[in-house]
């Protein structure tokens, strides 16, 4: 399953320096004692007198030599033999055997992948109280991997890891409570455990403490404590840390405005990460000139670059490029083209994106004006809190002056509550005007309403005129209607 990735708290944790049985030889005691510097040093030596000890059944040891052949430490790597070693380490009762060879099933090392044999193993340890341990089954049970999810066990086990001083473990609990996930969100619990892990030198700890200064979460708004938290991320070379850095500067929060400065901080996202959304960032300022000499042809390279890949980023990075086509910026204008790639980040983007669009067919501005793709496009986010009550005033405006789509769509909106709450009568207003208009959409719908009485009273009449209205113009529900009336 490899859902440890993000949690390996290295096989090294496995070594507790201090962990002396009672019947010790002097072979063993050395083992136990130097087990970790002879791994950091390769050291020969160790290596065999910890083998000695081993052999004669000491847990230390065998997980030591358990370790030595899984890294490939002074001898060939061999995951067979890692696992054999790990065992009997793990049937002894050593917890960091017990968790090591959960990683091992973990991650498929040697073995094939087995979920319930993970858990098994990280239970033990778990159970016997070691953090790493603790902190892999409350990904367990967050992720649902091995076991059921159970929201409130992930937290105990999280909890039980952090409270030992788990960096992980207080990185994930932080988190979760941050962003809600499985857990109720509490921005002062996010804040206290975040803080813990981000002071042992977690990098997206330390970032998303520099979030909840930055907005405010939890602790007072602080953008220069926000700044703080960003650079020590960012020196560390976390993604979200480079970018919000960049951010810091070339908005002036925390520190001084310095636009080369946030240049400086996107463009390492960008060779680290090739992170588009840095792309697209470093893509604004150097069409801007901001912070940077001005080069829009670099510009257009980087929006490229950033649109070739899925999700809202290479939306986004479409929609600005297509801004380049419409405009002839850094490239040949293109207006076909530029049409293409702005339908193609809307349909894939979000409400703004959509919105923005809807404005350009409306006014002509970097596509040809066409209302019908305006409506189509404004229709779209007409539930959106943001946008939606834009968007109904433009398309009032399209009805004003005598579009009959618009005012149908208007129709459609107050009938099914879309953005607003249910108003049948305000529904047949809007039918009505596109009705009188001549559009037989609008005239089948105000047929309807008036056989049902929605929002007019109940009409039988008035519904056939309508239904008849439409049906002469080949609205096939019309005719279906007047078959059913028996007309």
């Amino acid at each position: 399953m490899k859902m440890l990735m993000m949690a390996v708290a290295g096989l090294l944790a496995g070594f507790p320096l201090f962990a002396l049985g009672d019947d010790l030889s002097s072979t063993s005691l050395a083992c136990r004692i130097t087990a970790m510097e002879a791994f950091k040093k390769d050291d020969a030596k160790t290596r065999e007198q910890c083998l000695r000890a081993a052999k004669q059944g000491d847990a230390v040891a065998q997980n030591y030599v358990a370790t030595v052949y899984s890294q490939g430490h002074g001898v060939m790597r061999n995951y067979r033999e890692a696992i054999r070693w790990y065992r009997l380490a793990a049937e002894r009762g050593y917890a960091p055997a017990q968790y090591n060879l959960g990683r091992m099933y973990d991650q498929g090392y040697g073995v094939r992948i087995n979920d319930k044999e993970a858990v098994k193993w990280y239970r033990l340890a778990a159970e016997q109280g070691y953090a790493p341990a603790q902190h892999s089954l409350g990904i367990v049970y967050f992720s649902g991997y091995g076991a059921k999810v159970d929201y409130a066990e992930a937290e105990k086990w999280y909890r039980l890891a952090a409270e030992q001083g788990n960096m992980l473990a207080q990185a994930d609990l932080g988190s979760k409570y941050a962003y809600g996930y499985g857990i109720a969100k509490n921005d002062m619990e996010a804040v206290k455990w975040l803080r813990k892990a981000s002071e042992q030198g977690h990098a997206l700890a330390q970032y998303r403490l520099g979030r909840m200064y930055d907005q405010g979460h939890g602790v007072a708004q602080d953008y220069a404590e926000a700044e703080k938290w960003y650079r020590k991320a960012a020196e560390q070379e976390d993604r979200w840390g480079l970018i919000y850095l960049g951010h810091m500067y070339a908005e002036g929060r925390g520190v001084p405005k310095n636009e080369a400065e946030a240049v400086n901080w996107y463009r390492k996202a960008v060779e680290k990460y090739e992170d588009p959304a840095a792309k697209i960032i470093l893509g604004h300022m150097y069409a801007e000139g901001r912070g940077v000499a001005k080069d829009e042809a670099k510009a257009v390279k980087l929006y490229e670059q950033a649109a070739k890949g899925v999700g809202w980023n290479a939306a986004a990075a479409r929609f600005s490029l297509g801004h380049m086509y419409a405009y002839g910026r850094g490239v040949p204008k293109n207006i076909a083209e530029a049409e293409k790639l702005y339908e193609r980040a809307a349909k894939a983007g979000d409400a703004a994106m959509r919105f923005n669009l809807g404005v350009m067919y409306v006014e002509g501005r970097g596509v040809p004006k066409n209302e019908a793709k305006a409506i189509h496009w404004l229709d779209l986010v007409l539930e959106d809190e943001n946008h939606g009550p834009e968007a109904v005033n433009l398309l009032k405006n399209l009805g004003e002056q005598g579009n009959t789509e618009a005012l149908y769509t208007l129709g459609r909106m107050y009938a099914a509550g879309r953005g607003v709450e249910i108003d049948n009568a305000e529904a047949a207003k809007w039918y009505r005007k596109a009705a009188d208009l001549g559009d037989a959409k609008a005239q089948g719908a105000l047929g309807f309403i008036y056989s049902l009485g929605r929002g007019v009273p109940k009409d039988e009449a008035e519904a056939e005129k309508w239904h008849r209205k439409a049906a002469e113009q080949g609205h096939s529900g019309a005719k279906d209607a007047l078959h059913k009336m028996g007309k």
